[in-house]
């Protein structure tokens, strides 16, 4: 075992070596990229933000083999689970269909006098689907035991406001919620002949809980916008990528600067001979060193400097038959085709390209906060959606138990109390679609910011969000001229648009130095050792030798000729995009001005129109319960306040993600590494003060 151990200890040594080094590689290279970035994003933006890639995590785990011929392969099995069910008998036609509201209690029998519930086009129509109720009404307090919840979905028995009820609670006392009216008892309860109908205030029998009582939507692990963005700028895989773009920009440019340095080569090389019988089977072993340096020059050409040692050996007589040593330095300058600043194109390419690079991830960094503040409105309005529709789907499941009760009180048709009820199971699925729509949507945001979709997740309800009410501050008080004289010279895309342009001017100084013919200068000098010492260090200056020559050579320049005809292409093309950017600018703010315009006029409607359709729902109701009002007037009443509270949800969403976007098309949108809007910097953007927007 001993034995063993010392063994493997070699090995191990050598393993922590290698793994150090590893480290030592990346460190190293990492080091010189993020001080590069960090000077460049200070020079293109007055500004430094993180562009760190973080260790690496390994995220994949229990990966095959990468020299598989086959990797992963699968079969056609399927697991057990997944089989086929067994087959189910089918209902007969005596069989009866169960009445979900079979056994709950009876609502309020119609009051004296009431003529016109039974009234044909009183009854609720397939429109009536998708209504709502007024969660301050009394149908809004009904609750039921066949609750439904969504995938993912929290439920309590305390229903989230809806996004509107603080502008709806301002319009009329009428609004406010007034307390939920007390199941009734059961409608199998015995009762005499002559007995009145049930009323709402009786107290349901011991052991039974209130009619319509369901569990509402409540958010799970609900998260604030700052919350989530600050999640996403951790964790967002899209932003990895972009970080990654950024770095590797820069390591490109670490390479290109490192190739106009000094460049160090050695060779060290060994060979051995046998002569055979010709030479009495001589043997011998030729040794050559050779160390070199190497630097570009800036205007064209490079010089070498090279310095060689050999060493022959007779290892039949075992002497050394021979030790020389040689210095020799070349240059090689182009005059005409490559001489010049188009020698040092390369150069300027990189570091044109990092600048671009920087500019490319800030702006996507900016780009990546709205839509994470964009998707997280449309997920705050489809969460008030769920709440509207679950405040219709209770509304119309206390107006179904009163048409029962009308029916059974012979003051409605059979029909009619079918109709009802088909409204109120199509709100109970309108409810169903909304909490799936919601938790397909939320899925998708959670794989954006990247979340596990399994973790829980839930955005906070509108106007609980103190940034979402916040971002309203972000809205200058501009006209089109000023926002879009901003724009125009703040947008990052467009400014290296107009860089691109001058790229192209120097593709075309290029190409027109490719028309030139090849002049060439050359130039050597070498020093040689006594071949009579065996010393390859004892240079000799009288074996200096020098050499000179200038090389001219014209050939065809077609190609050349062609090529410089398409970076004239290529130039004008650059400027026409630059053009076209400017007037995309120029749309882009008029739009976002558009559709602040348009979200703050719709906002201030939808106010109003739900103000007005919650007057117009209780007074409906009010009508129905003393029979002046058609359950067809109540399911549109519900209808058109829930069409109005949605549509003033979607109008706070709209609102603040156009203030966003609006300050994306000026580009004056200032975030830190955490993504929180800097309000001080956003206000120094307005100004025109670029140093202003420094961390």
């Amino acid at each position: 075992m001993l034995r063993h151990r010392k063994t493997c200890l070699p090995g191990l040594l050598v393993l922590a070596c290698i793994a150090g080094c590893e480290r030592a590689i990346i460190r190293e290279a990492d080091r010189e990229v993020y001080s590069l970035i960090q000077r460049r994003q200070i020079d293109a933006l007055g500004e430094t933000h993180d562009a760190r890639l973080g260790d690496e995590t390994g995220l994949v785990t229990g990966g095959g083999d990468p020299y598989a011929l086959v990797p992963h392969p699968t079969d056609a099995k399927l697991p057990p689970s997944f089989g086929p069910r067994p087959a189910t008998a089918e209902p007969t036609d005596d069989a009866q269909v169960p009445n979900p509201m079979e056994g709950q209690p009876e609502a309020p029998a119609p009051e004296d006098g009431v003529g016109g519930a039974a009234d044909a086009d009183g009854a609720a129509s397939q429109d009536g689907a998708g209504g709502g109720a007024p969660s301050d009404s009394p149908s809004a307090g009904v609750e039921s035991t066949n609750g439904h919840l969504g995938a993912g979905s929290g439920m309590s028995g305390s229903g989230a406001p809806t996004a509107v009820q603080e502008a709806a609670s301002t319009t009329s006392d009428a609004t406010q919620t007034p307390p939920e009216p007390a199941a009734p008892p059961s409608a199998d309860a015995p009762r005499p002949a002559d007995a009145a109908p049930p009323s709402s205030d009786t107290p349901p029998p011991s052991g039974e809980e209130p009619a319509g009582q369901y569990l509402r939507f409540q958010p799970q692990s609900p998260l604030s916008l700052a919350e989530t963005i600050s999640f996403a700028m951790r964790h967002a895989r899209q932003l990895q990528t972009a970080k990654e773009d950024l770095y590797l920009a820069a390591l490109d440019l670490t390479l290109e600067r490192h190739l106009w340095t000094p460049q160090l080569s050695s060779t060290l090389s060994a060979e051995f001979a046998d002569y055979g019988q010709i030479r009495d089977f001589d043997r011998a072993m030729t040794t050559v060193a050779e160390v070199a340096v190497r630097q570009r020059l800036p205007m064209g050409g490079e010089v070498t400097a090279r310095m060689l040692s050999t060493l022959m050996r007779d290892l039949g007589e075992h002497i050394t038959s021979g030790e020389t040593g040689q210095f020799i330095m070349d240059a090689n300058i182009p005059l005409f085709r490559g001489g010049g600043t188009v020698a040092y194109e390369s150069r300027y390419a990189a570091e044109r390209e990092l600048i671009y690079a920087v500019r490319t991830y800030e702006r996507f960094r900016r780009q990546f906060v709205v839509q994470i503040a964009s998707t997280y409105f449309d997920l705050q309005q489809a969460q008030a959606s769920i709440i509207n529709a679950e405040a219709a789907r209770e509304a119309l499941a206390l107006s179904h138990q009163r048409a029962q009760s009308f029916q059974q009180h012979d003051r409605m048709a059979i029909f009619e109390v079918t109709r009802v009820e088909s409204s109120f199971r199509a709100a109970e699925s309108n409810v169903q679609d909304a909490v799936e729509g919601y938790e397909s949507a939320k899925d998708q945001f959670k794989i954006l910011l990247g979340m596990s979709v399994s973790q829980p997740f839930d955005v906070v309800p509108q106007g609980e969000d103190p940034l979402s009410e916040q971002i309203e501050r972000l809205l200058p008080e501009v006209d089109e001229e000023e926002a879009t004289a901003v724009a125009l010279r703040y947008r990052l895309d467009l400014v290296t648009e107009l860089d691109r342009i001058d790229d192209a001017r120097r593709g075309v100084t290029i190409a027109k130095n490719g028309l030139l013919p090849d002049l060439n200068l050359t130039g050597s000098m070498a020093i040689a050792t006594d071949p009579n010492q065996k010393n390859s260090m004892s240079y000799n200056s009288e074996r200096t030798t020098w050499r000179g020559m200038v090389e001219m050579t014209i050939d065809d320049r077609k190609t050349e000729r062609n090529a410089y005809r398409e970076s004239l292409v290529n130039l004008r093309r650059g400027e026409r995009n630059y053009e076209e950017a400017k007037e995309n600018v120029r749309a882009d703010v008029r739009r976002a001005l558009r559709r602040i315009e348009q979200a703050r006029a719709n906002r201030e409607i939808q106010n109003v129109s739900v103000a007005a359709n919650v007057q117009r729902y209780q007074g409906a109701e009010e009508l129905n319960k003393k029979g002046r009002a058609t359950n067809q007037d109540l399911v549109d009443a519900q209808n058109e306040l829930l069409d109005a509270r949605n549509r003033l949800a979607a109008a706070f969403a709209q609102y603040r993600a156009a203030i966003l976007e609006f300050r994306l098309a000026t580009d004056t949108l200032r975030i830190d590494d955490d993504g929180r809007l800097q309000w001080d910097a956003a206000g120094a953007a307005e100004s025109g003060n670029p140093a202003a927007n420094g961390s």
